[in-house]
């Protein structure tokens, strides 16, 4: 996602009266799991959960715009071509080196451009796809998702289609998860004086407030051990990522054969548990505006934090999947070829289009750094393209 600086709420966030409605009746099914959950309290994560994931009033799951210009934040397809066209570069090099069935598997497709943006390309290559299978959670996201694959061409459109993720075993070929790690629910975790805490969402009168509690709950301190945590001055504040790891374990563990296309904010964690981040990287997103209260406007803004690739690395390690690659976005896409975009065949306002992009997906001050893509892979001879020239594994 786009990052852009905090800025005044009032009379930005256009929140209107159905989406006030809906945040009311959003409040208080939190307030009924907090009242039911026999320490008035959820986790920070329950709580994320439901704002976000909700099956009726949750952010994603209600929302009539989320993505693009007219939503709350922009990822890298709906920029454009450009990171669709360089990851197809990758995924037909593994197809094209490895015997493995021509397959691809998205996990939270957005808008669905990037899908059609990497069959584009992908075609034009001449690298024939079976099956392109996409798993979405949020039904107004996949009625979006079917609505704009559904204009494209037969080449495209026979392609897709949609399931249910299921822990079966039989996956192969390559799958895609590009900006879905970090909106995933995190715990928010404290500590104070060297003692974990964390955190819980309570009520506050008509509101809610965050409270730092050193009572535990099991997967949360399991995650927790598995750090060798340094030592913080004062009070420190962060995210540890339990159902990003428990996700990454359940997929790897059905995945057979092929490789994972992991793209999203994140760090290294020796970086992300830097001391003077000692704020976290929790923060909150509305009509492109950066907010820092997840209390508010509840279920009508979205909350992100950034992914931690090194505890992304170990979880793979157990099922079996191996770190082929680890590095900038800018660095990925240096490495696949910049030559590989025919500028000049483009009109003037194609190409000043392009240019746009690559200056959004590779300058440090905007996605070329902070913005990180790993590639996991499984029972085949991994390809270094897109890892070689800035390999940033030795981070990890």
């Amino acid at each position: 996602m786009s990052l852009h600086p905090v800025r005044s709420t009032a009379g930005a966030l256009n929140i209107h009266d159905e989406e006030s409605e809906r945040s009311s009746r959003l409040q208080d099914e939190i307030r009924q799991l907090i009242r039911t959950s026999g320490i008035n309290a959820i986790s920070f994560a329950k709580f994320m959960e439901s704002a976000l994931y909700h099956p009726v009033n949750g952010y994603y799951t209600s929302a009539t715009q989320v993505l693009g210009r007219e939503g709350d934040f922009t990822t890298a397809p709906e920029l454009g071509g450009v990171f669709g066209h360089f990851l197809s570069a990758k995924i037909a090099r593994i197809f094209n080196s490895s015997l493995i069935p021509a397959r691809i598997y998205e996990f939270g497709a957005g808008s669905g451009k990037l899908c059609v943006q990497v069959l584009s390309e992908l075609y034009r290559l001449g690298c024939e796809i079976e099956d392109y299978v996409i798993f979405e959670i949020s039904p107004r996201l996949k009625q979006i998702q079917q609505q704009f694959v559904a204009k494209q061409s037969p080449e495209i459109s026979t392609k897709v289609h949609w399931s249910e993720f299921s822990a079966d075993k039989g996956m192969q070929g390559v799958v895609i998860a590009n900006e879905v790690i970090d909106a995933m629910p995190v715990e928010l975790i404290r500590f104070v004086e060297g003692r974990v805490h964390q955190g819980y969402v309570t009520e506050l009168g008509d509101t809610f407030q965050l409270e730092f509690r050193t009572n535990l709950e099991e997967e949360f301190e399991q995650t927790s051990n598995q750090f060798d945590w340094p030592t913080f001055e004062g009070i420190y504040t962060s995210e540890i990522h339990c159902r990003a790891e428990a996700w990454l374990e359940k997929v790897g563990d059905c995945f057979e054969v092929g490789s994972m296309l992991i793209s999203d904010y994140g760090f290294p964690q020796h970086e992300y548990y830097h001391s003077d981040r000692n704020q976290g990287t929790l923060m909150c997103h509305r009509r492109h505006h950066s907010l820092q209260d997840p209390l508010e406007f509840i279920g009508c803004q979205d909350i992100t934090a950034h992914v931690n690739f090194s505890s992304l690395a170990r979880i793979a390690e157990t099922v079996g999947l191996e770190v082929n690659g680890f590095t900038t976005l800018a660095g990925f896409i240096v490495d696949t070829g910049l030559e590989s975009l025919d500028l000049a065949s483009l009109q003037a306002s194609e190409q000043m289009s392009f240019t746009q992009q690559l200056n959004t997906l590779t300058s440090p001050s905007e996605m070329g750094e902070l913005f990180k893509v790993m590639e996991l892979s499984k029972n085949i001879k991994p390809d270094r393209l897109g890892f070689e020239t800035f390999d940033h594994m030795h981070r990890l």
